[in-house]
């Protein structure tokens, strides 16, 4: 699985602090935000993408996509 092997060391890290993970990925397979939820708020996340953005992907889309991580 894509997202698990390229991206599962940050997302692991991430979700032992925070209960769910939003990321919002364009038709061109960059990460276009991300938000965490905190006390029952999404809040955005601007250090998590831009560590998303740095790591190779390979996944592409006609639309753009939302991924939501629960722990």
């Amino acid at each position: 699985m894509w997202l698990e092997n390229s991206y599962s060391a940050i997302l692991n890290m991430y979700l032992q602090k925070y209960h769910q993970l939003k990321i919002h990925i364009g038709k061109d397979g960059k990460i276009t935000k991300t938000e965490k939820e905190e006390n029952g708020n999404w809040l955005p996340d601007r250090n998590l993408r831009k560590i998303l953005n740095q790591l190779p992907s390979n996944l592409s889309s006609t639309k753009n996509l939302v991924i939501i991580l629960k722990q």
